[in-house]
């Protein structure tokens, strides 16, 4: 049987993995479930890309996570747990709009440092 449509996109998207687009970023990072269950079925560019993941936001120690602790919580809590925005704003004390830019800063951080390590130099 084939694969269903949202199936196939999200293994096109890792398949074209680019952290140096923030858009491809943020949509992995807000599909962590699916590719940690990918990468337990045995799927290698899943394993990569959750290790590759894991160690920015802070859950691998190999290194210092390029992220603050307020960097982690907002990504987190927004792409993964799905709480909006202003949600994420009223737990940190912060407006909306600092929210989003908290969160991208810590896309370009996690883009600068995942290639960084793949050799490609900052973006």
């Amino acid at each position: 049987m084939g694969k269903s449509k949202r199936e196939e996109l999200n293994y096109n998207l890792l398949r074209s993995a680019d952290y140096t687009n923030l858009y491809v970023l943020k949509r992995l990072i807000a599909t962590i479930n699916i590719i940690i269950n990918l990468a337990e079925s045995g799927d290698q560019v899943a394993m990569s890309i959750l290790i590759d993941l894991k160690t920015v936001l802070g859950e691998y120690q190999r290194e210092e996570s390029p992220l603050t602790d307020r960097q982690i919580f907002a990504l987190r809590m927004s792409l993964i747990e799905g709480y909006s925005q202003a949600e994420v704003a009223a737990v940190l004390g912060v407006t909306q709009k600092w929210v989003s830019r908290i969160i991208l800063l810590g896309l370009e951080a996690i883009s600068k440092q995942l290639c960084r390590e793949a050799g490609h130099g900052d973006t």
